[in-house]
C-alpha cells in the first residue's frame, strides 16, 4: 500500500505530494510522471493507493493520480474535503464515473459520543457529551481537535470511569488554524457580519441589514459564514465554532462597541421574555448605560430560567444605576437561595434603608429564610422566627410567617406542618412568596401522610402559586416531583410521565432539568426499568457534580439510586449510595401514623 498526503505546503511543487519517489536526475515533466508512476506501481500483487487530502495536490500530482486510476494500474482511495475546490484532474475521476464517491455527512449525536469515547477510552458524561456535539456538529476532524487540545489544557478530568469536561473553551493555535481555514480571509464587512453573530446570533435579517446592510449578508451567506432562514426570521453563523473563534481574535473594545450597537437596534415586544432578556445582556456587556427597570425586569427572567448568576449580575446593575428598595429586596432573596456567604452583611445593609413596611416584613421574612436554609437546628430555626416575627406581629405578618414555621415544621419531621401551611394559605392577599412556600409544604406533607387523593388535587395550585413571582419560580419544579409521586403510588403511570414531561418541555436549563431528573427517572423505575433507572440517576448526579455534595437534591438522588440499584441485583452500587446517605445531614423521616392502604 503507498500513502500519498497532500498538503498545502507542497502544493506549488510539481509532484510534490510524491518528492520522495523522485531523484533531481531528470526535470522533464513527462520522465518525472513516468518515474513516479513506476515507482508506484512496481511491486507484486494488488497495488493500493491511498491520497488524503486530494483537493491539496498539484496539477501533476493530480494528473498521476487520475493516470493511475484510468489505466487501472492501482486501486485508489481518496479523501477530499466538502466545500474544498480540487483539481481538475481529480474532480473528473468521480464526474467521469471512473471512481465511486461518498459523502461523509456529520455524525449524529450517538455516535458523536460513540467516536469520542473510543478515542479517550473511557466514556464523556452526558452533559460533556452535548457540549462537544453542540460545539462541533459532529465534524469527527474538530472532535479529534478539540478532545486533543481540551486533554492537553486539564480541561478533560477522568471520575468514577467517565470524563468530565469542565471550564471554558480555550483556542489552540491548531483549532484557530483550522477553523480559520475554513472562514478564509475576510474582509471587513465579511468580518462585521460574522463578529455581530458571534456575540449575538441569532438576529433577524432586518436587524442584520440595520447594522451591516443587506450586500453583506448575502456575500455572508455565498461565502458559506452564516445561514438566513428562508424567511429571514433568523440569521445565524454557519458554525458555532466561527463565533468562538472571532471572539477569541477580537479585542473587548470592539466586542462591548458591537454589543451596544445590536442592543441599540433591537426592537422588543413587551411580551418577548427571550429577545428582553437577550437585550439587557447585551446591554450589560456593552458600552451602553443600563436602564434600572429594564434590568430588574430582565433579572426576573434570569431567575426564572434559574440563572441565579445571571441574574444577580443584572439586579446589580440595576441597584448600580438608581433602583428602588423592591430590586434591593429581590436582591436580598437571590443571594440567600444561592447560599451566598454576602447575604448576611447585604441584610444588615438593608435594615438601614429607608423602606416602607411590605419592605420591612419582607426583609424580615428573607432573613428568617436564609437562616432556615443554614441552620440545622429545629430550636434556632424557630428562634430565628420569633426573632423575626418581633417587630411584626400583626395579623398578615403572622399569617406570612407561618409560611416558615410550616417549612421549619417539615424539616424536624413535625406533621403540624399542614395546620401552619393553611395559616398563611387561608389569609386573604398574602404575599405570593408566603404563598406559594406553604403550598410547597402542605403538598409534601399530604404525600409523605400518604394523602394522595388530596395531594393530587392540590398539586395544580401550587404549581401555579409557584409561577408567580421570579424569586420562587425554582420552586415550581418540586410541586411537579411531589405529584408526579402521588400519581405513582396511585398507580397512574402514564398519568405520572404525562406531568413530568409538560414540566421538562418548558426546564430549558441545566439546573431545571437536574430538578426534574428525578421523577422522570422514578416513573422509568415505575415502569418496571430498575437498572435503567438505576444508571439514569447515577449519570444525572455525575453530569451536576454532585458526587462529593451534601446538599439536599443530592441527598434524594442517592438514595434513589440505592433503592433502585438493589432491586436491579447491583448490591456493590446499592451499597455505596447507601453509606452516603446514612452520612448525609439532609436524613429526616414525617412522624406519622402508618400510611392507610385506602389512599393507593
Amino acid at each position: 500500500m503507498q500513502w500519498v498526503s497532500a498538503t498545502g505546503s507542497a502544493r506549488g511543487i510539481t509532484l510534490g505530494a510524491f518528492a520522495t519517489l523522485l531523484s533531481a536526475e531528470n526535470a522533464d515533466p513527462v520522465h518525472l510522471v513516468h518515474t513516479v508512476i513506476h515507482a508506484v506501481t512496481d511491486a507484486s500483487g494488488p497495488i493500493v493507493v491511498v491520497v488524503d487530502d486530494a483537493h491539496l495536490l498539484d496539477d501533476t500530482s493530480a494528473f498521476v493520480v487520475h493516470q493511475l486510476v484510468h489505466r487501472n494500474l492501482a486501486r485508489v482511495l481518496l479523501t477530499a474535503r466538502s466545500g474544498e475546490a480540487s483539481p481538475a484532474s481529480i474532480a473528473s475521476l468521480w464526474r467521469d464515473r471512473l471512481i465511486d464517491r461518498f459523502e461523509l455527512s456529520p455524525l449524529s449525536e450517538d455516535p458523536s459520543s460513540d467516536l469520542v469515547s473510543a478515542v479517550l477510552g473511557s466514556p464523556l458524561d452526558p452533559a460533556s457529551a452535548q457540549r462537544m456535539w453542540n460545539l462541533t456538529l459532529g465534524n469527527a476532524l474538530l472532535m479529534i481537535h478539540l478532545l486533543e487540545q481540551e486533554r492537553e489544557a486539564g480541561h478533560l478530568r477522568f471520575v468514577d470511569g467517565t470524563w468530565r469536561w469542565i471550564g471554558e473553551l480555550g483556542i489552540s493555535p491548531s483549532l484557530l488554524d483550522l477553523i480559520g481555514h475554513h472562514m478564509g480571509e475576510l474582509r471587513r464587512e465579511l468580518a462585521d457580519v460574522v463578529d455581530i453573530l458571534a456575540v449575538a446570533e441569532p438576529l433577524s435579517l432586518e436587524v442584520m441589514q440595520k447594522l451591516v446592510g443587506r450586500e453583506a449578508v448575502e456575500e455572508a451567506e455565498h461565502a458559506g459564514l452564516v445561514v438566513v432562514t428562508g424567511d429571514g426570521a433568523a440569521v445565524s453563523l454557519a458554525h458555532p465554532l466561527y463565533g468562538e473563534v472571532r471572539r477569541a481574535q477580537a479585542g473587548n473594545v470592539r466586542l462591548r462597541r458591537l454589543r451596544g450597537s445590536v442592543a441599540s437596534v433591537m426592537v422588543v415586544k413587551p411580551d418577548n421574555a427571550h429577545d428582553r432578556l437577550r437585550r439587557a445582556m447585551l446591554t450589560l456587556d456593552s458600552d451602553l448605560e443600563p436602564e434600572p427597570d429594564e434590568m430588574a425586569a430582565a433579572a426576573e427572567i434570569a431567575q426564572w430560567h434559574l440563572d441565579g448568576s445571571l441574574a444577580l449580575r443584572l439586579l446589580d446593575a440595576a441597584i448600580a444605576n438608581g433602583a428602588g428598595w423592591r430590586v434591593k429586596i429581590a436582591r436580598a432573596w437571590l443571594l440567600a437561595d444561592m447560599g451566598a456567604p454576602s447575604a448576611i452583611s447585604y441584610f444588615a445593609e438593608l435594615r438601614d434603608e429607608d423602606m416602607p413596611r411590605e419592605g420591612q416584613v419582607s426583609l424580615a421574612f428573607v432573613r428568617a429564610w436564609a437562616a432556615r436554609r443554614g441552620s440545622g437546628d429545629p430550636k434556632a430555626i424557630d428562634r430565628l422566627i420569633d426573632e423575626a416575627m418581633r417587630d411584626n406581629s400583626d395579623p398578615e405578618s403572622v399569617a406570612v410567617f407561618s409560611a416558615l414555621r410550616a417549612q421549619a415544621a417539615m424539616s424536624r419531621g413535625d406533621p403540624t406542618a399542614l395546620e401552619l401551611a393553611e395559616v398563611t394559605l387561608s389569609y386573604p392577599g398574602v404575599p405570593t412568596f408566603a404563598a406559594a412556600l406553604a403550598a410547597i409544604s402542605k403538598l409534601t406533607a399530604l404525600g409523605e401522610l400518604g394523602r394522595v387523593s388530596e395531594m393530587l388535587a392540590f398539586a395544580g395550585p401550587t404549581i401555579e402559586l409557584c409561577q408567580r413571582w421570579a424569586a420562587t419560580s425554582h420552586t415550581r419544579f418540586f410541586p411537579t416531583q411531589a405529584h408526579a409521586w402521588a400519581l405513582e403510588l396511585a398507580g397512574c403511570i402514564r398519568e405520572a410521565r404525562a406531568a413530568v414531561d409538560k414540566t421538562w418541555n418548558v426546564a430549558d436549563s441545566g439546573f431545571a432539568q437536574l430538578l426534574l431528573g428525578l421523577p422522570k427517572a422514578r416513573v422509568l423505575y415505575a415502569e418496571g426499568y430498575a437498572a435503567q433507572n438505576a444508571q439514569q440517576v447515577s449519570d444525572i448526579i455525575r453530569a451536576a457534580g454532585l458526587e462529593s455534595s451534601r446538599s439536599a437534591i443530592a441527598h434524594t438522588y442517592r438514595f434513589w439510586v440505592a433503592e433502585a440499584s438493589a432491586i436491579s441485583g447491583d448490591r456493590a452500587t446499592a451499597a455505596k449510595a447507601l453509606r452516603q446517605v446514612e452520612a448525609s445531614p439532609c436524613r429526616r423521616r414525617l412522624k406519622t401514623d402508618p400510611v392507610s392502604p385506602v389512599e393507593f
